[in-house]
């Protein structure tokens, strides 16, 4: 597709080693990537390993010199306050890994998927599964914030590092300790700083 094409020839053609996320849109990328052996490419996940892997993509999880990937949410207040809502359905913390490991962030965004206020915002929390009721109750109690399972059909979903996922009404105290409740692996939202690039599609 040309828009990826575009993409690859302003922010790729001249980067060595480049992460990937998994997205349904970011194997959409990869299908347009030209065959070049002098870059590595360095995948989130078993996901985006076999599709680099099916295109003959050399892999080394490495630093990288760019992230790719798109974002489930862009949220922009009115503040000035930016950030992105990641880990519906993979795991944030192998992206957050990649995320901060990465000198530039390319975020690939959908402009349906801007929000301009958290009313009503839930951010995905990854939790490790034996600690659900654990995690549930801290919330509920200390935060009295609300919050809902992820479910894959009538059971609840697993993300490819085994975790269960949380759906948390959005706090920014909340945000800022969570990681500090016993079970609590890694949190949604990604910061958006001076080398992150967004990009619409």
């Amino acid at each position: 597709m040309e828009i990826y094409e575009s993409i690859y020839k302003k922010h790729l053609v001249d980067k060595k080693i480049i992460g990937f996320g998994a997205s349904s849109r970011i194997k959409m990328f990869t299908e347009t990537l030209p065959p070049d052996s002098n870059k590595t490419y360095v995948p989130t996940d078993m996901q985006s390993e076999m599709m680099l892997s099916d295109y003959d993509l050399r892999i080394l999880p490495k630093y990288v010199d760019l992230y790719v990937d798109t974002t489930d949410l862009f949220v922009e207040l009115e503040n000035g306050r930016r950030f992105l809502v990641k880990g519906l359905s993979h795991s944030a913390v192998k992206e957050k890994i990649l995320y901060s490991l990465a000198d530039k962030k390319l975020v690939l965004y959908d402009s349906k998927k801007i929000t301009r206020t958290v009313a009503g915002l839930y951010i995905p929390v990854e939790i490790i599964k034996e600690s659900y009721y654990h995690v549930c109750d801290v919330i509920a109690r200390k935060y009295k914030l609300k919050q809902r399972i992820r479910l894959n059909g009538p059971n609840p979903y697993v993300n490819s590092m085994g975790h269960f996922v949380l759906m948390v009404e959005y706090s920014e105290k909340f945000i800022k300790e969570c990681e500090k409740i016993v079970g609590v692996v890694e949190h949604g939202v990604f910061e958006i700083d001076e080398n992150t690039i967004l990009e619409g599609i």
